[in-house]
This record gives structure tokens, C-alpha cells and sequence, in this order.
């Protein structure tokens, strides 16, 4: 029979230990689950060194060990708690022993909350640790929740996404039920620079992409609900990468005071080097975060939340040279040369505060208050002109002059209540509510209802089914109230959408694990819809409400521990959205037909310290047409964005190892190494198109590449 490449890994593995112990003692067994399975890839290790095996399909390992001494064993096996032996066994002693590992504690709670919970929502909850080990450039929550069904994103630079159709204002953020807000100013990826949320600080991720509770505020395609930590004890990271640094720390000052700071820094002047406009970058991304928690009494608790961002990004270009074109007759290469500099600045300052008291188990009421304020600066002096030798001189130019202010007011208020009934063949949960609005800039009255039911029967395979819908009105904002020129429209309504979802969860086991299957169909309506063209994260807006329009779609998702421990998912999507507009049907600019994104976890085989994962991202075309074209003319197609991220990272301290009394690296709980590569089979995506005009008054459609084959090397520490 022909041996798996797991197993001849194993033999490799069993022959280097025999060559270092010179065959002094062995040791031999079987260890299985606690039904008795044999466990395969099980991990026998010699406490306080590199040295062991792991078992084999039948459970059976085989471990040469040292003679004469005493040797502490280690049974491990990732989602089950760890056993040891100690031995001490004679020159040539060949001693059996089997083991039979128990469920950790934490895989049990996982499994009861699956099996038991029944969902009268749509949203899903993500595990924070996961943002660890995925390997993108932004090593964000957004980039897990990129990965989700009906969520589309085509720059990995950027934190922001797409649902369902929806733009990237479309989407609610909130941070301990505060609203957090994207910035207004950035037009492309590289002057984000990272996300609001900080990942060291996050105990909960939970997201919905349509069809939410009334509770949630104002906004028509998704919400993204994160609750950061109350710590219970002392505890930091660490973490240090070519892109950055972050460092985290948390604990308790007295019973009843808590805190919880965190600090990143980050530079992606490595990444913007890659591009094809090659310059002087000087980006700096910075931010602080902390909050503090202290509990009254049982029923009364004070927290306290404070951020600060400072984001500058400066640019002194010098040249571009793209090559662009799909064969030898319409292949082009076109060379910029720049004059000028850009310099922005993107300063925000956010605080909060929350009063809660839970006079019982049942009811909990918070008042809250917060401010924020944004100090955003773009200056930019850049000109361009470039040589073409087979078509002449090529011209640049894009001028834009608009001054405007307006001071808004808006009220909101939400009734919401859930109802579960239960009995001997099923169970069912409805949540209804309904959500109103007031806003003086159009004196506009909103009523949007919204209902949710759920319905789980007794069968044998635990299923799901879910139907919710409602009306969801967004009152427009600054970016919506300015068009094309820059000027502020007054009255513009809010634009709202219909929306109706079905879907249903299956729980299944395989390979004796735990597994879920979500499918969801929705659809759409939205009228009163404001007009937009995007450019690379830049949404311009026509300041109209003349358009109406509809998106449908299904998802689809499973996730589970495909290799034990580690879980990973698929997400499946399929969407069309279209908006009627001057008096013709047109795909909207987020018109995104196939989607497909993979998240994956894995061990080495007999190296249970070695992890490796993968995230796969593949969705088609998005349309765009030339500038100031008519909309039913901006029909032509991206390529698809295609990207492949692998990381591949090597735990130096953790559970299998081993330190004296005065070590001092007894004070990690962990120490990782990680090795990234972005875009590993280095695809040129597209983000955007440069329109040039030669002489000739030809258009050349010139398209901006994202980033190519990098690599990132980072150091990862937790106390």
C-alpha cells in the first residue's frame, strides 16, 4: 500500500528520533476519543524538547526515547484536553502505553451552544482569534468579514466592503453599541491605512448582511456588532511585522476597575513600493484605544471608551509606467512623469460612555452618550504627462473647485420585542419591532418595521429555518448630500430599501466533528436611490433621487473543523442588482454576479506547533465606464479579482514547552514567527482605470494594478 505523504512524514520523523536516542528505549500504544475512535495525527511529544511522532490512521505510535532518565510524554490532539505520563525506562525497555484523550472544556461549549440555540436572527458570530492567523495584508475584522457570503471586496488595502449590492456607506459599524464611522475624505486603499477596530481588543464578532433587528440604526445592507473585552485578569501582546507593530494590554486594578489599552502603529511604505507609481511614499498610521469598566454594584456598571487616530499620507511621485492590453495589436505601455506632491491628513477623535443597570436577569438598560469629531485634509499638486511613442503626447487634468456647509439634526428611536414558543415537535422564535427617524435636512418622517421568525423542528437532523424582512431607510449624509461638482443638495429623501430574506441552517457532523451548512435567499427593493459612481474607494454621487432599483442573490456558507481544532469556511454568492435611471435599466456600479471566498486552517502532520492558512478570494467583474459618460454607457467590465494568501507561522513557546523557575521566557504564554505571502500566484487586480486623451482625442482606459507577490515576516507575543 502506498504510504500518505502524512505518514512518510512520520516514518522520517521516527528515524531522526531513533538516530538521536540511539535506540536506548521505546515506547508504543494506541490512543483514542472517548468513544474509543482511534485519534489519528494525535501528538506524542517529549516534554522540554522538539522530539516526538504523532499516530498513524489505526491510532498507534511508536517513540524512540532516552534510557535511564526521566521522561515526561505529552498526548495532545487539537479540540481535546492534553494528557502526560512519566517514564523511566531501561536500555532497551519497549514499554506500551495507551491513552484516552477527553474533549476540552472549550470544544464541549462549542458544541452545546450549536446544538441548543435557537436562532431568531441573522446575524453570525465569528471567532476573534481566528484574525490571528489569516493571512492578508490588513490582518483586520474586515477582512474576516470579507470572507463571509453576500460580502464582496476588491481591495485588499482597504477595510471597506460590499453587501448585497450596497455601498461601502451602506454599512453599520459598532463598537459596545457605539456607531463608528468610515472616514469621508479617503479616495483609494493606501490612504486608509488600517481599520478603526483594534483585533487585541476584540472578545466578540458578530454580522448580518440584511434583514436585522430594528434595534440596529440606519443604514441599508449590513451590520457589523463587536464587543470588545471586560478583562478579568492581567494579560498582553505583542505583535511586529515589515508592516508594523501593535501592543495590547489589559487587567484588573481593583475588583470593581477594569482596563483595556491598546496602541498600533503601521506603515505600508513596503506595500506602496510595489505599486506602479513609483515615488517618495511617507505614509503613518497610528491610533490609540482604551476603556475602562468599573462595577458599581451587580446591577450598576460605568464604562468609559476613548480613541485616537492620527493618519498622514504623503506622496512625491515621480513616475508611472503601466503596461495594459490583452494581445499584441492592443497591448500598450504607458510612462507618467509627475510634478508635485500629496499630503493628507486624517485626524479622529472618538468618546463614549455607558451607564448599564440590570435590575434582574432579564432586562438590562443602558444610557449612552457619544461624540466624535473628524478632522480630514487632502492637498494635493501633482501633474503628469507621459510619451507614448506609438500614439504621441497623453494629457492629464481634473479640476474641481466647490465650498458648502450644513448643520443637520436627527432623531431616532426603536420598540423591539422577541417572543420564543416551545413544545414537543418544534420551537419558534419571532422578533418584531419597528424603527422611526426624524431628520430636519429634508423634514422627513420614517417609519421602518421589521419582523423576524425562526422555526426549528425536532427532526433528527437539526435544522433551521429563518424568513425576515422589513423596510430600512438611510437618511442621506454628507457624502450623499454632495454631487458630482461638490456642492451640497438640500432635500434629497432618505433612500430606502424592501427587503425579504429566507434561509435556513443544517448542523451535521463529519469525520465525527461538527459542521454547518447556511443558504439564504434574498431580495431587494430600494427607491428614492441617490445615484453613485466609485472610484477606487471614492463614491461620487449625483444629488438626485430619481433612480429606483432592486438586488437578488443567494448565499451560501459551511464551516467546521475540516482538520480538528482548526475551523475553517466557504462562502458562495451569487447577485445581481440593477437601478433604473434616465429612463434605461443599468447595472449598479457594485453589480458584482459571483463571489467566492475560502478561509482554511491546517497543521503539519507531527508538528503540532507549525500552522499554515490560506484565504482564497475570487469574484468577477465590476462595471465602470469613461468619466462624465452617461450611466447606461458604463457597462464595461473589470477583470475578475483573483488572490491567494498564504501564511505559514511556527509557535516558539506555548504548551509544548517547558522552562525552568528562573527562565525569563517563562513569562510568554506564547511566541509565534509567521511567514505571509500576499498574492502568492501574483495576480495584477484592478481597482481603478486612469482615463487618458491623446491628441487624437482617443481614450485609453489605464488601469491602476493593486498589489503584487509580497512578503510579510511578523513576530507575535502574548504574556
Amino acid at each position: 500500500m502506498m504510504k500518505t505523504p502524512r505518514n512518510l512524514f512520520t516514518g522520517f520523523l521516527l528515524l531522526f528520533c531513533a538516530t538521536l536516542f540511539a535506540q536506548e528505549a521505546k515506547v508504543h500504544g494506541f490512543v483514542n476519543d472517548p468513544d474509543g475512535r482511534p485519534l489519528e495525527f494525535a501528538n506524542i511529544a517529549i516534554k522540554g524538547t522538539t522530539s516526538g511522532t504523532s499516530t498513524s490512521a489505526d491510532g498507534s505510535y511508536t517513540l524512540v526515547i532516552p534510557a535511564g532518565k526521566d521522561v515526561i510524554l505529552v498526548f495532545s490532539s487539537v479540540g481535546f484536553s492534553a494528557d502526560s505520563v512519566r517514564l523511566n525506562l531501561k536500555k532497551g525497555e519497549n514499554k506500551l502505553v495507551n491513552r484516552q484523550l477527553k474533549l476540552s472544556s472549550t470544544q464541549l461549549s462549542t458544541i452545546e451552544v450549536k446544538d441548543q440555540q435557537l436562532r431568531t436572527n441573522t446575524f453570525s458570530r465569528l471567532d476573534p482569534k481566528a484574525i490571528s492567523y489569516i493571512p492578508t495584508i490588513n490582518a483586520s475584522v474586515e477582512d474576516l468579514i470579507k470572507t463571509m457570503p453576500g460580502v464582496s471586496s476588491r481591495n485588499e488595502l482597504s477595510s471597506q466592503y460590499s453587501v448585497r449590492g450596497g455601498n461601502f456607506d451602506e454599512n453599520l459599524v459598532f463598537v459596545n453599541d457605539i456607531e463608528i464611522y468610515r472616514p469621508y475624505l479617503v479616495r483609494a486603499g493606501q490612504q486608509e491605512g488600517q481599520s478603526f477596530l483594534n483585533p487585541d481588543l476584540v472578545s466578540g464578532i458578530s454580522f448580518s448582511a440584511g434583514g436585522f433587528d430594528a434595534k440596529y440604526g440606519d443604514k441599508m445592507s449590513s451590520v457589523l456588532d463587536i464587543k470588545y473585552k471586560k478583562p478579568s485578569q492581567f494579560a498582553a501582546s505583542f505583535e511586529a511585522s515589515l508592516l508594523g507593530a501593535t501592543a495590547h494590554v489589559e487587567g484588573k486594578i481593583t475588583r470593581k476597575l477594569a482596563y483595556l489599552l491598546g496602541v498600533r502603529y503601521k506603515t505600508n511604505t513596503y506595500l506602496l513600493k510595489s505599486l506602479d507609481t513609483k515615488g517618495n511614499y511617507k505614509p503613518r498610521f497610528f491610533d490609540v484605544q482604551g476603556m475602562l469598566y468599573y462595577d458599581f454594584s451587580s446591577k450598576w456598571e460605568l464604562s468609559v471608551f476613548g480613541s485616537y487616530t492620527a493618519n498622514q499620507f504623503k506622496l512625491i511621485p515621480q513616475s508611472q509606467t503601466t503596461t495594459f492590453g490583452s494581445d499584441a495589436v492592443t497591448a500598450y505601455q504607458v510612462k507618467i512623469y509627475f510634478d508635485g506632491q500629496e499630503n493628507d491628513r486624517y485626524d479622529n477623535w472618538l468618546t463614549s460612555a455607558t451607564l448599564t443597570f440590570k435590575p434582574n436577569d432579564h432586562l438590562r438598560l443602558k444610557l449612552m452618550g457619544s461624540a466624535y469629531q473628524t478632522h480630514e485634509a487632502q492637498t494635493y499638486d501633482i501633474s503628469g504627462e507621459g510619451k507614448n511613442p506609438p500614439q504621441g503626447d497623453f494629457f492629464i487634468s481634473d479640476v474641481l473647485k466647490a465650498w458648502g456647509g450644513m448643520s443637520t439634526n436627527k432623531g431616532d428611536a426603536f420598540l423591539q420585542n422577541t417572543w420564543t414558543f416551545k413544545n414537543e415537535k418544534n420551537d419558534i422564535g419571532l422578533t418584531a419591532g419597528a424603527r422611526f427617524i426624524y431628520s430636519d435636512y429634508n423634514n422627513q418622517f420614517l417609519f421602518n418595521p421589521r419582523i423576524n421568525f425562526s422555526f426549528k423542528p425536532h427532526w433528527k437532523k437539526e435544522m433551521v429555518f429563518r424568513v425576515s424582512g422589513g423596510v430600512y431607510s438611510q437618511p442621506p449624509t454628507f457624502r450623499e448630500m454632495t454631487d458630482l461638482r461638490g456642492l451640497i443638495v438640500p432635500g434629497l429623501k432618505a433612500q430606502t430599501s424592501y427587503q425579504a430574506v429566507a434561509g435556513s441552517d443544517l448542523y451535521f457532523s463529519m469525520w465525527h466533528r461538527p459542521f454547518k451548512l447556511v443558504a439564504e435567499v434574498y431580495y431587494k427593493y430600494i427607491q428614492d436611490l441617490i445615484p453613485y459612481e466609485v472610484d477606487n474607494l471614492r463614491i461620487r454621487y449625483y444629488g438626485t433621487n430619481d433612480a429606483h432599483g432592486y438586488a437578488g442573490g443567494i448565499d451560501f456558507r459551511i464551516n467546521g473543523e475540516f482538520v480538528k481544532g482548526a475551523e475553517s469556511w466557504a462562502s458562495l454568492s451569487l447577485m445581481r442588482t440593477e437601478e433604473y435611471f434616465e429612463g434605461k435599466w443599468v447595472p449598479r456600479p457594485t453589480d458584482q454576479r459571483f463571489n467566492l471566498a475560502i478561509f482554511f486552517q491546517d497543521y503539519i502532520p507531527g508538528f503540532p506547533t507549525w500552522k499554515v492558512a490560506i484565504t482564497l478570494v475570487y469574484g468577477t467583474g465590476l462595471p465602470y465606464g469613461a468619466p462624465d459618460s452617461p450611466r447606461y454607457l458604463q457597462t464595461f467590465r473589470m477583470p475578475p479579482y483573483r488572490r491567494v494568501d498564504l501564511g505559514l507561522s511556527k509557535q516558539l513557546i506555548g504548551e509544548y514547552t517547558h522552562f525552568s523557575g528562573k527562565n525569563p521566557l517563562r513569562a510568554f504564554k506564547s511566541l509565534w514567527i509567521g511567514l505571509d505571502v500576499f498574492n502568492l500566484f501574483d495576480f495584477a487586480n484592478t481597482v481603478s482605470y486612469q482615463w487618458i486623451t491623446d491628441v487624437q482625442g482617443r481614450q485609453y482606459n489605464v488601469p491602476n494594478y493593486l498589489t503584487p507577490r509580497l512578503f510579510n515576516l511578523k513576530l507575535v507575543a502574548a504574556f
